[in-house]
């Protein structure tokens, strides 16, 4: 028995490596007692895969939002953050502003310094962070985590609409430094859908997603990058973006032109693909090519 459960975890392995991280629920329920021991002792294996085709780009760190209340004197922020394997997990600052009275879902937590910037570890699963700032006088700009999506900030009980962020990845503190352009502009979104199947085994799905969005940073849900029963391979994206549970893409999207690159696969003998109707913003047409495998 355990000379068959080794077999299958050695099977499966090659899969885990390429695919999307495999969730407790859909591991087969022999090989449940084998999981740890077979992704022991690379735990990045759980990681979300961004490389592009043919490379291995894994982020185990994704900060979903922070939220900065900021003045003269200093301030406050929150920020929300899902660990997928235990890495060191950036907060807002710098040497010189370093974050005071850090907090980890309520609990005093350590930092450390790391290449200048402030960072701790964290479990897998997702947390809030909490800290607060203080300044003789604030700062041109402060640094912020990289890959981060949706930011909110106030300056002086002024709320910042549009936040900007210069070359070095350090968010301006000067209530006029935003994008002027996008602050004239409402919310609007534009999404373009290209697909290409590739015939092979097993039979591939490429889909590229081109956004043209206006207006403040949100979030969008996009429900049709994966067409059903299709299982993820990787995802390129300019903004952070990830699937979640049910297989919608979760873009963390701001003002500009934009492209994600989604590959899947289809398991099984394929002899028919049919494009289910999916919600908005996702549109009515798509344009689907094919690839002959020679």
């Amino acid at each position: 028995m355990l000379h068959r459960c080794l077999s299958l975890i050695s099977l499966l392995l090659p899969l885990i490596v390429h695919a999307a991280p495999m969730t407790p629920a859909q591991i087969p329920e022999p090989l449940k007692p084998w999981a740890e021991w077979a992704l022991w002792p690379d735990k990045s294996l759980q990681c979300p895969n961004l490389g592009a085709a043919g490379e291995t780009t894994r982020h185990c760190v994704w900060p979903a939002s922070l939220k900065l209340e900021l003045d003269g004197h200093g301030g406050r922020f929150d920020m929300d953050v899902r660990v997928y394997a235990e890495q060191p997990v950036t907060l807002p600052g710098d040497a010189a502003h370093w974050p005071l009275s850090v907090q980890a879902d309520g609990r005093a937590v350590g930092v450390i310094v790391s290449e200048g910037r402030p960072r701790l570890r964290l479990p897998t699963g997702a947390h809030h962070l909490s800290g607060r700032f203080e300044w003789d006088r604030p700062p041109p700009a402060l640094s912020i985590p990289p890959d981060l999506g949706l930011i909110a900030l106030s300056l002086n009980g002024q709320s910042i609409a549009f936040p900007a962020i210069n070359e070095q990845g350090q968010l301006w503190l000067d209530p006029q430094a935003g994008d002027s352009a996008s602050a004239e502009s409402a919310d609007a979104l534009e999404v373009r859908v290209y697909r290409q199947v590739i015939d092979g085994v097993p039979t591939r799905l490429l889909t590229r997603v081109e956004l043209d969005a206006a207006g403040k940073t949100r979030e969008i849900v996009l429900p049709g990058g994966l067409l059903p029963a299709a299982i993820p391979m990787r995802l390129v994206s300019g903004l952070p973006a990830r699937l979640d549970a049910e297989g919608r893409l979760r873009v963390q999207v701001r003002a500009g032109h934009w492209q994600l690159d989604l590959e899947s696969r289809l398991p099984g003998e394929i002899t028919e693909l049919a494009r289910p109707t999916f919600a908005p913003p996702w549109p009515e047409e798509e344009i689907w090519s094919f690839a002959a495998d020679n």
